[in-house]
């Protein structure tokens, strides 16, 4: 009896969302400040990098990226998987998308943004409460506000060759990012945004981490050991692409990330689906030995949405960034979104399907 009370206390702390996840947040952005531009890379990308104080004080860490040449004004929202950062695979994909002509915004989440161990540690000597608060509000519902807060605010910060198209924009996940856009095109009075087309790749538990599917999830440790060793040989002469500084290492990031547990594991990803409109344009991509990725829970939470298209591929969650096929999946489907702005295509009456890598 004290087993099951205590699984039954667990679902509830995992399960239980916090009342704001469908509400409007009252923070804002304060300021946005450039801190370094890159140099032209290969693609012939400028890559800035700022720091967005937002109303509470929160700092957090922003990549704009500037393709050489643009095939639309609309820029790429993303945000990082979860324990990843702005550096490593997320910024080679940012990079990647400049290359097809995409501007793009990738906004980090709390704690990736972080200032000197002795500023760090007076701050919450002075104040802990504010640390601790934060912490045990973090959500994906919240950071979807500050993505839509981002684009009312950006344009004041940019130069006017670089601005974008603030009424819209596209989106691309993996995993917690994945998670975090589907609260992208939820109508919050004057922050609602158009999100003509997203890419989901791999969004973690549409459900919630119950007494149902914990066993479940424990038995997929060891394949994702498995799994990351067999890309890890199969890919090494790729493993550029996600770089030692892909993962967040700092003790801050990590309380921080750890922080963001409850968010992740009760559902609210579920929860934020429902916000998706009817005529969303979105493709799912998710991998069928993976636990934490629920396809066919994504597959039942669209399955009224006639332009949502799920797709099933090869591999466990750890596909997500060591598999090569994920990264070329993305690249034809983003490919094939830039084929269509260079043919005059409004951006409402994309082709989704024409998007799709054909079957091998």
């Amino acid at each position: 009896m004290k087993v099951e009370s205590q699984r039954g206390q667990f679902d509830l702390l995992l399960r239980q969302p916090p009342q704001e996840t469908l509400t409007r947040f009252p923070t804002e952005i304060k300021r946005i400040i450039h801190k370094v531009t890159e140099p032209i890379d290969e693609f012939g990308n400028t890559l800035s990098r700022y720091r967005v104080v937002m109303s509470e004080g929160t700092p957090l860490g922003l990549n704009i990226c500037q393709p050489k040449e643009r095939v639309t004004d609309i820029p790429v929202l993303e945000s990082p998987a979860w324990f990843t950062g702005l550096h490593g695979f997320n910024e080679g994909t940012q990079r990647m998308l400049g290359g097809l002509g995409f501007p793009s915004l990738l906004l980090g989440y709390p704690g990736g943004e972080r200032d000197s161990w002795f500023k760090e540690l007076t701050k919450f000597i002075r104040n802990p409460l504010i640390t601790l608060t934060e912490l045990k509000n973090l959500s994906i519902a919240q950071h979807a506000h500050n993505m839509r807060s981002l684009m009312n605010r950006v344009n004041d910060y940019l130069p006017i060759a670089d601005q974008i198209d603030d009424s819209q924009a596209l989106a691309n996940g993996f995993s917690r990012g994945a998670m975090t856009l589907l609260g992208l095109p939820e109508e919050v009075g004057s922050e609602t945004i158009n999100i003509p087309f997203a890419l989901d790749v791999a969004a973690c538990f549409k459900e919630g981490l119950g007494r149902n599917n914990i066993m479940r999830a424990g038995l997929q440790v060891p394949y994702e050991v498995a799994n990351v060793a067999i890309l890890g040989a199969r890919n090494l002469a790729n493993w550029g692409l996600m770089s030692p500084n892909t993962v967040n290492l700092s003790p801050k990031s990590i309380v921080y990330e750890l922080a963001y547990t409850p968010t992740l594991l009760r559902g609210d990803g579920g929860l934020l689906a429902k916000c998706v409109p009817l005529s969303q344009n979105m493709v799912i991509l998710g991998y069928g030995n993976d636990v934490a990725g629920q396809l066919s829970e994504w597959e039942m939470a669209f399955i009224n949405h006639p332009n949502v298209i799920v797709r099933p591929a090869p591999g466990a969650h750890g596909s997500l960034i060591l598999d090569k096929r994920t990264r070329e999946y993305v690249i034809q489907v983003w490919a094939g979104i830039a084929e269509q702005l260079k043919n005059g295509v409004n951006p409402d009456k994309f082709n989704i399907v024409h998007c799709l890598p054909k079957a091998s």
